[in-house]
């Protein structure tokens, strides 16, 4: 049986740092709606990858905290990265119409994501 397309918000945190809560709760609206059964995958624990890092480094520092947090950051975009495109795939052998619609609101969103941390300076 597929599973939904979950985020944790901890991955949504990192991603969407620049922004209020309003934002961040309107992109989950986005990816509700688009949201679409994906295939089953091992899940990533964001804390595990950070908190090894941490404990790896055997000392904690600002710039240590930084490059975890860097690391953790990169893996949670892979992670929405293949789901986005296991969603993408699903939608245009269901309806290409509406695979090019996704297609065309996520580059919409990554717009307007990026001209509001422009705004907000970050």
């Amino acid at each position: 049986m597929p599973h939904f397309f979950l985020i944790k918000m901890a991955t949504l945190a990192h991603i969407f740092r620049c922004f209020p809560v309003s934002n961040s709760c309107l992109f989950l609206v986005y990816l509700t709606f688009w949201a679409i059964p994906v295939k089953a995958q091992n899940r990533i624990d964001y804390d595990e990858i950070y908190n090894q890092c941490i404990e790896e480094s055997r000392t904690i520092n600002n710039s240590v905290v930084l490059a975890c947090s860097g690391k953790t950051f990169q893996a949670s975009q892979q992670e929405i990265n293949n789901l986005y495109q296991q969603i993408f795939a699903q939608l245009s052998k269901q309806s290409p119409e509406n695979a090019q619609k996704f297609q065309i609101a996520h580059q919409s969103w990554s717009a307007y994501r990026d001209k509001s941390c422009e705004i907000a300076g970050t």
